[in-house]
């Protein structure tokens, strides 16, 4: 039986088409040796992309259920057979992101640590986005365990509440045993492995570096409801603490609306700041490169020079720091090597069914300078 492709559950496509092509092969639908049709028909019949159909069907080659034949198509390859594979079941790990795109620099980052490791341990991966909801997070994790996952890193949505469903069903993989691990974000009161680097040093850096170039009216952009940007805040708070300069609340802008897109908290927030009518600014701390982006855009309609005029400093050093022009400043993250660490770890807790004490992990961050930061000529 077809399993149907739903473009809306937060599962990439080609993992979906994968699945859908192994219980078509398992249940001998598609016998052995048999020809598999062809990557347009699999278009059609799923409605998706070429690239997608190729996706998949190269990872089946990889885990060798299929069989490309040279300019005679694809076969389900005679070396599988159905009984035998059951038995040696596919081990899958399973990661879930709050807003997993394949554009995210923040995610490519991650995932890239992550399916480094999984695939030279064969292990596969499912990743799947819980688009910032507390039900549909549980609906995935629910579903990971029922597909039989072996294990899950997560980035958990802020505000999981306790006696909140998923926070019962955390507490309930903990009584299990059942492994999993928290990556840049964690449930605080859920013991479990948590691998995130050093926001509050992070902050404290770029703060630092403003006011070592001369600025002392610097203005920052909040946003509520993350725990790791609290502590780049709180880093921010740091720096001028200990080079004397009074906190004021005018250089603070709060992003408090969820739903609004970095780039236009970005924008706004920068007009309110030039707005000032005294001590305007002059270096502004964006506290994530896509809302970086969002100043850029607002001081390069205003034709004020980025640099030069006003400095800005982002955090992540995503594609989007070099990708700005001037290039701009940022506080970059080792995402790869936190990837790394948190399989690893969960790789650990599935393979020895270890119940160590939870570890925490807080990396080190690094500050990337560039052409958007500029001394302050007196």
């Amino acid at each position: 039986e077809m399993k149907d492709i739903d473009k809306k559950n937060g599962y990439p496509l080609y993992q979906q088409l994968k699945s859908s092509l192994i219980s078509l092969i398992q249940s001998g639908k598609y016998k052995v040796g048999e020809k598999i049709p062809s990557t347009s028909s699999l278009c059609d019949k799923y409605d998706v992309s070429t690239m997608t159909v190729r996706r998949a069907i190269t990872d089946l080659e990889s885990e060798g259920y299929l069989k490309g034949l040279h300019g005679k198509g694809i076969y389900v390859n005679s070396t599988f057979d159905s009984d035998s594979y059951i038995s040696q079941k596919v081990e899958i790990i399973g990661a879930v992101f709050p807003d997993y795109s394949e554009q995210n620099p923040f995610h490519i980052g991650l995932l890239k640590g992550i399916e480094e490791l999984t695939s030279s341990m064969d292990f596969s991966l499912l990743v799947a986005s819980s688009s910032k909801s507390h039900e549909k997070e549980l609906k995935i994790l629910e579903d990971f365990r029922k597909k039989g996952v072996q294990g899950v890193i997560i980035t958990p949505n802020m505000g999981i509440k306790e006696n909140s469903e998923i926070h019962n069903l955390l507490e309930k993989f903990c009584a299990e045993s059942f492994p999993f691990v928290f990556i840049d974000l964690n449930v605080p009161d859920i013991a479990a492995d948590y691998v995130t680097s050093d926001n509050l040093d992070g902050g404290y850096k770029a703060v630092r570096c403003l006011i070592e170039l001369g600025h002392r009216n610097i203005g920052i952009i909040k946003r509520p409801g993350y725990s790791t940007l609290d502590s780049r805040f709180e880093g921010y708070m740091k720096a001028l603490d200990e080079f004397g300069i009074s906190l004021n609340p005018e250089y603070i802008i709060d992003a408090n609306n969820e739903n609004e897109e970095d780039m236009s908290i970005g924008h706004r927030a920068t007009e309110q700041l030039l707005s000032l009518k005294k001590n305007r600014p002059t270096a502004i701390f964006g506290i994530t490169d896509r809302i970086c982006t969002g100043i850029y855009k607002c001081l390069q309609i205003k034709g004020i020079k980025i640099g030069e005029d006003i400095s800005v400093i982002g955090y992540d050093d995503s594609i989007i720091a070099k990708s700005l022009y001037p290039a701009l400043s940022s506080v970059r993250q080792p995402l790869e090597q936190m990837g790394a660490i948190a399989t690893k770890l969960l790789l650990k807790r599935i393979m020895s069914h270890s119940i160590e004490i939870p570890k925490t992990f807080v990396l080190k961050n690094k500050l990337i300078l560039r052409e958007s930061c500029g001394r302050l000529e007196k």
